[in-house]
């Protein structure tokens, strides 16, 4: 994950993971939408992990441009 606002810095799913959890802290945030790239599955599953029972997580390009992992 590449952060173009913070300088460009490059993050791993883990750290990507860990900066939402750490805003979600920090800020009221209730809903966190397309938190984790589409193909991203460890990531996901880190996000979920992580934050999964304290906001909500949508997976809106997730499921849009992949019905057939709602099957």
């Amino acid at each position: 994950y590449t952060l173009a606002g913070e300088g460009g810095i490059s993050l791993s799913s883990q750290e990507f993971a860990n900066l939402l959890a750490t805003w979600c802290d920090k800020y009221p945030i209730i809903s966190i939408e397309d938190g984790m790239a589409e193909n991203d599955w460890d990531g996901w599953k880190l996000l979920t992990d992580q934050l999964g029972k304290k906001v909500q997580l949508v997976g809106d390009d997730l499921f849009v441009t992949n019905t057939k992992i709602l099957r």
